[in-house]
């Protein structure tokens, strides 16, 4: 389990340093363990000069003290400026570590309409989350820990030598027997650590499980509120806040609740931490004060064992500092594992394109996520220039076969052959950022001129918002629903596709706006295939071949 976490954040984190601007980036993240390594440094001259300042002090000598309070302040100098340059590159390389990540995780979120597939299976929570916050998270909590686990191995490498010199061997009888141990300085230091270390672990072990769902609640409480926000409007007509209130009270408990435990938790790791780190003062003079009382050792030289000394235990006990910050990074990036995997997973649907320009589908069954029947088409064959128009109660399974028919639906068995060129309005018109003119244009980049936006707003009934060709505007709630729909009718027209899949494109507008939405695209764009999916009687008529859907199975209407 833990290799393959350990080769899972390797998979995550290689691409950084393999990616465009590596030079640059492995550069940085040198500078940063040299700088490490300098405020080590630093802190070892600090810990010699604790020795010559005591013993000044101790001996009353005025002059060796200046000059130790001389030696304080170039020391100190350093070490100010070696942490802040420290930092700053610190910061920077998880900013351009970060900028990567989310780099890489947007394009593969976006491509082959994994983002979709996502949200059919419900796999994966809150994947803007994970993007947004918990990328971020990874990045900071990745490189303080290994930054500081780094920092905690030179210090027990320099410190440790420095406390194996100072330690005078111990010496005792048991039981007749002389016993002389080496450097126990060093080996109290190893055995309060290791100790320290294991009791850590077993409190604050439920500590990974409790900050994963505290991430994933406020996540779900999060997306509530905004999906409020987003429905404003159909809230307020269906009166709906009470019901709102209910639900979003409902995902908040959940927050407080996991919230509750994971403090109950952090109060538990803290009663043992603040005790272990109040006694860690003391100890190392304890260790240490028999040294002195025998005058083995001047005060300096006692001083400077025990800051040796404490050193070393710190640097042996960060597991126990840092056990909270490790449970949160834990739940981190196993948010962004699971994240990662599970977009691996997921095969974009491989459409077979036509060398002909046609749509056929034989044999087709069309499953539900959960692997029930839907739909099953025997056969269905349009050619170029023909129009077809797909009917049939709700529930029957229209919308999802014009999803196979755009490559988006995966849960298939049969064949569909589709034509390279074509262009998808689905029932719910999407209105991106952007001006009037971006939408027009959208997906593609905004080319279209003022006079070509204008003629087409006006041939679509919607010369009113002319005025806002180029102004960035939030249409999605500026336009109403019929009006949505002439717009995405007007960016069709724009677009000129040979191929039109139109899922419910008219369920916004009254009959004769309807007649007049297919006189338009009928005239403007006459070689243009249409595949329509309706419940209007009306538009049967505009088209060549009509289908049914009914009792699970597409048929021909003669």
């Amino acid at each position: 389990m833990y290799i393959k976490r350990i080769r899972d954040i390797w998979n995550i984190t290689n691409h950084f340093w393999y990616a465009e601007g590596k030079w640059k980036h492995r550069l940085y993240f040198l500078l940063v363990i040299i700088s490490k390594l300098s405020a080590v440094g630093f802190l070892v001259l600090l810990n010699a000069w604790t020795s010559s300042f005591y013993n000044a002090l101790q001996n009353y000598n005025s002059s060796a003290f200046m000059v130790s309070m001389r030696d304080f302040f170039l020391i100190g100098l350093g070490y100010v400026a070696i942490r802040i340059t420290g930092k700053y590159l610190e910061q920077y390389l998880e900013l351009q570590w970060r900028v990567s990540l989310t780099e890489s995780f947007l394009t593969r979120w976006l491509d082959a309409r994994k983002y979709y597939y996502l949200e059919l299976g419900r796999s994966i929570d809150n994947p803007d989350q994970r993007i947004s916050e918990d990328l971020n998270l990874y990045v900071m909590k990745t490189m303080n820990l290994f930054l500081g686990i780094f920092e905690s191995f030179i210090k027990i490498l320099s410190f440790g030598v420095i406390l194996w010199r100072l330690s005078e061997p111990l010496e005792f009888t048991l039981a007749g027997v002389h016993i002389v141990i080496p450097g126990y300085l060093c080996i109290f230091a190893v055995i309060y650590a290791v100790c320290g270390t294991l009791l850590a672990n077993r409190i604050g072990r439920p500590l990974i499980k409790l900050n994963y769902m505290q991430q994933k609640t406020e996540a779900d409480f999060r997306y509530n509120v905004i999906k409020i926000r987003d429905n404003a409007e159909s809230i307020v007509l269906y009166r709906g806040e009470a019901r709102e209130k209910e639900t979003a009270d409902k995902k908040f408990s959940d927050v407080a609740a996991n919230y509750l435990n994971l403090i109950k938790a952090i109060r538990r790791l803290n009663i043992f931490s603040e005790s272990y780190s109040q006694f860690t003062f003391i100890f190392p003079f304890l260790v240490a004060a028999p040294q002195y009382f025998i005058k083995k050792s001047p005060m300096g030289t006692l001083v400077q064992t025990a800051t040796a000394f404490d050193q070393v235990q710190r640097a042996l006990s960060y597991f126990i500092s840092s056990y909270h910050e490790l449970a949160e990074w834990s739940a981190t990036a196993g948010r962004i594992i699971d994240f990662h995997n599970e977009l691996e997973s997921i095969s974009a649907i491989e459409k077979i394109k036509s060398d002909v320009d046609c749509l056929m589908i034989r044999d087709l069954r069309i499953n539900l996520p959960d692997g029930k029947k839907l739909l099953r088409i025997p056969g269905l064959f349009i050619q170029k220039g023909e129009n077809l128009h797909i009917t049939g109660a709700n529930g029957q399974g229209k919308t999802v076969l014009g999803r196979v028919i755009a490559g988006s639906w995966p849960f298939i068995e049969g064949t569909v052959i589709v034509p390279d060129d074509i262009a998808v309005l689905p029932q719910r018109p999407y209105m991106p950022d952007g001006s009037l003119k971006d939408i027009l244009c959208y997906p593609g980049k905004n080319t279209i001129s003022a006079e070509s936006a204008s003629t087409l707003m006006r041939l679509c009934y919607l010369e009113k918002y002319i005025p806002l060709l180029d102004k960035h505007c939030d249409f999605e709630k500026i336009l109403s629903e019929g009006e949505k729909e002439l717009l995405i009718l007007a960016q069709t027209l724009w677009r000129r596709p040979s191929w039109i899949l139109l899922d419910e494109p008219t369920a916004a507008l009254n009959k004769e706006m309807e007649r007049k939405y297919y006189e338009i695209l009928k005239e403007y764009l006459p070689d243009s295939t249409l595949i329509t999916i309706s419940h209007s009687k009306q538009l049967e008529s505009c088209h060549s071949k009509s289908f049914i859907a009914n009792d699970g199975v597409l048929c021909e209407i003669m």
